[in-house]
């Protein structure tokens, strides 16, 4: 019985202190090649198993990323660098049942769905979601989830004593991170980070209020 209880009050610590800690660890050492390879390989889950093509005209689309550029240029002087790191790019995707959505995956992509776009009153709506992507990617919640998802399947999987392909498939499936959601302290984070960047931009402060 000391025995379990140690084991289980050892798994609890693992839990509670060291993956975080290790979670952390993983963010500040991943090179940008890693976090591009995840994107990519996500993204091209994404499309086999959820996403169509986009059914937005060019002119629309040329339209919606000019504006992007500009909360790109925004975010650059935001944090006093030459250019935003990691680099940005603009994915629209018709997203059937899934409906109205955007997220950002840690290498820079973000997703906007063509029901987003039929939903939103004006594009400063658009853009209120979108900064508010960008800041998940500044603060990295995206490439924390992940890593937080892979070491809690790991610990199970140990415990299991089988931790075969798990990690792995965690790091490179699209449908993996589909189940993730961003804590409320990382969604309230990225909410602000879009009424500042918003307002750097010159453009409406409120449009993520207003979106929701």
């Amino acid at each position: 019985l000391l025995f379990v209880a140690a084991a289980i009050g050892l798994c609890f610590a693992i839990y509670r202190f060291a993956v975080p800690a290790l979670v952390e660890l993983a963010v500040w050492v991943t090179p940008p090649a890693v976090t591009e390879l995840m994107g990519k390989s996500v993204l091209l889950s994404l499309d086999q198993l959820v996403f169509d093509p986009t059914e937005l005209d060019e002119a629309r689309r040329a339209a919606l990323e000019a504006r992007f550029r500009s909360l790109l240029a925004a975010a650059r002087e935001m944090h006093g660098r030459s250019g935003p790191a990691p680099s940005y790019t603009l994915n629209f995707r018709m997203a059937g049942e899934i409906g109205p959505n955007a997220f950002a995956l840690p290498d820079g992509s973000v997703v906007v769905t063509d029901e987003l776009v039929a939903l939103s009153q004006d594009d400063e709506m658009i853009m209120g979601v979108l900064a508010h992507e960008i800041g998940h990617v500044e603060h990295r919640h995206s490439l924390r989830q992940i890593y937080r998802v892979a070491g809690i399947t790991a610990l199970i999987m140990l415990i299991g004593g089988d931790i075969g392909a798990a990690t792995e498939d965690i790091l490179t499936q699209g449908d993996t991170l589909l189940a993730l959601s961003h804590s409320r302290d990382a969604e309230s984070e990225a909410d602000r980070y879009s009424v500042e960047l918003m307002h750097n931009a010159g453009q409406d402060p409120a449009a993520i209020a207003r979106f929701f």
